[in-house]
């Protein structure tokens, strides 16, 4: 990654816990300090606005990072998986285990107290929180929980699967599962009402020939979902009449991850052959584009790895596939497969100990930041270039 040099190195080493190097070499994009866990980082949660950075670590230990205060808080124990917070950053859940009992341990996170311990029956691997701040969802693989939050009461246990990380809708009305068939894999999509769990479409939804969904995203108006196959198709429906309006074929490739953009009024689907395919909602425009390459593209050829977009859809980032370890996404424009930069590398020196691979990463709200949690025990931030 290339670098540029400020000033003599200054950077001091605390012994504790937080490496504020504001004198070593620049990267692009990394906004300092590097934040030293005393844990690994395994897991990574942020607020909307990156305030606050929960760090889960393999063996249990939860930390939290005040990012405007530039310090970290002491660990708290008995924390398991990936944390989440709630939309306005008042609550940070996560699974807590004492033995072989499991509960959503919902806590405020700027004084670590605890609020409510919700009991789960089983062990689960998923909380996400409705954007409304009304629900609370713990998922396994066969099933899911709906907490009512304001009275933190079990609403239903529902036999199904997330389709992380698109749960629920903007406005946390509905919530997209998929339910297993008679010989269960993978099956249909049903659109769920948050507030009881029942069904809120008439039907469910589906992909021609039993084709496996792997992605069902909700559009930022709540009025489309889309459906996008293992095998590459996609399918728009309109919510909650569950009426098909377009099942999308580009030219080519096979889509591998898609997306809406334009405030809803466009679909983005990174194909993989290395171009994209941009739709109009109504139909009525479609054009593909190559994305921009990367050095690595140049040099090895396409090869996407782990991939996602941001909030907004805005943004695509996707690491490198070619490699068991990921050091770095790349990221380009979905308006127009501009390639912005390359983001969450090697923070540099003195942190000789660094590993750069990526155990875990959240994007901001807004799309502009991206925090990547290293396999070693740092934690950096990268701003994303305009």
């Amino acid at each position: 990654m290339q670098k540029t040099q400020l000033s003599i190195l200054t950077c001091v080493t605390l012994t504790t816990v937080l490496m504020g190097c504001f004198g070593m070499p620049s990267y692009r994009g990394l906004i300092t300090p590097v934040y030293v866990m005393p844990h690994s980082a395994e897991y990574v949660a942020v607020t909307q606005d990156v305030s606050l950075i929960a760090v889960v670590s393999h063996d249990g230990k939860l930390s939290i990072i005040d990012t405007k205060a530039k310090k970290i808080g002491s660990s708290l124990q008995g924390a398991h998986g990936k944390p989440a917070f709630s939309a306005d950053g008042s609550i940070l859940a996560y699974k807590s285990r004492s033995g072989a009992t499991f509960t959503v341990r919902l806590i405020e996170p700027r004084t670590r107290s605890v609020v409510a311990d919700l009991p789960e029956s089983m062990d689960f691997d998923l909380i996400a929180f409705s954007s409304d701040g009304q629900r609370l969802l713990a998922s396994r693989p066969t099933g899911v929980s709906l907490w009512d939050l304001q009275t933190r009461t079990l609403v239903r246990t529902i036999n199904g699967r997330l389709l992380h990380p698109w749960t629920f809708s903007g406005d946390g009305k509905y919530l997209a599962m998929s339910f297993p068939d008679s010989a269960g894999r993978p099956g249909d999509i049903l659109v769920l009402n948050s507030r009881d769990g029942l069904p809120a479409t008439p039907d469910q939804l589906t992909l021609p020939n039993d084709e496996e969904v792997v992605s069902a995203t909700f559009s930022p108006d709540n009025r489309h979902l889309l459906l996008l196959g293992e095998h590459g198709l996609l399918r728009l429906y309109e919510i909650p009449s569950a009426r098909e309006m377009s099942t999308l074929t580009p030219d080519g490739s096979a889509p591998i991850a898609a997306t809406f953009m334009n405030g809803g009024k466009s679909i983005f689907a990174t194909l993989a052959d290395g171009r994209y395919s941009v739709w109009s909602v109504d139909m009525l425009d479609h054009r593909t584009g190559f994305m921009e390459t990367s050095t690595k593209q140049e040099e090895r050829g396409w090869a996407f790895g782990v991939m996602d977009f941001s909030p907004h859809g805005a943004i695509f980032f996707s690491t490198y596939g070619d490699s068991s370890v990921h050091c770095s996404f790349d990221a380009w424009r979905t308006r127009n497969g501009a390639y912005i930069d390359e983001v969450g590398n090697d923070p540099g020196p003195p942190l000789e100990f660094h590993d750069c691979s990526i155990t875990d990463y959240a994007i901001a709200a807004s799309g502009k930041e991206i925090v990547v949690g290293h396999g070693s025990r740092d934690i950096t931030r990268y701003r994303i270039r305009e």
